[in-house]
């Protein structure tokens, strides 16, 4: 019971307004069983899909560098701009996908494909400023 009541007060914050009888139905509420079990259920849940997430994310991030390339070839060849080259990043990026996992990605997956771009995406156009730079303090 006492620790239902310190994880209450360290949660919440709140604690020290709850005095007396209202403390006492807070703290008997967190201390049955089936309230602490749906707690670590609910946590458990968030923590697989904090899991799953990273999982595709980690499996995902191995294409990027790849399809970036080809939308960015693409785009220099078809004399595409912006969001045109998602057409063959897409492209790419689902041959990939399926001929490595059997399937197209679903759109979770493709969601964290796209933020994993814009990153990639993010991280060459600050390489690209810092070598402009020493190319021009030559």
């Amino acid at each position: 019971m006492l620790v239902a009541l310190v994880v209450f007060d360290y949660i919440t914050g709140i604690g020290a307004a709850f005095t007396g009888k209202m403390r006492e139905i807070i703290v008997g509420i967190l201390s049955l069983e089936i309230v602490q079990g749906a707690i670590i259920s609910v946590l458990l849940y968030l923590l697989g899909q904090v899991f799953y997430q990273w999982a595709w994310t980690k499996r995902i991030v191995q294409f990027i560098p790849d399809v970036y390339d080809y939308a960015e070839k693409e785009g220099w060849l078809k004399n595409l701009k912006g969001y045109q080259k998602w057409d063959p990043f897409f492209d790419r990026l689902f041959a990939q996908f399926r001929e490595k996992y059997g399937r197209d990605p679903n759109p979770m997956q493709r969601g964290i494909a796209v933020e994993l771009n814009e990153k990639y995406n993010n991280e060459i156009n600050k390489q690209r400023e810092i070598d402009k730079k020493v190319q021009d303090s030559l």
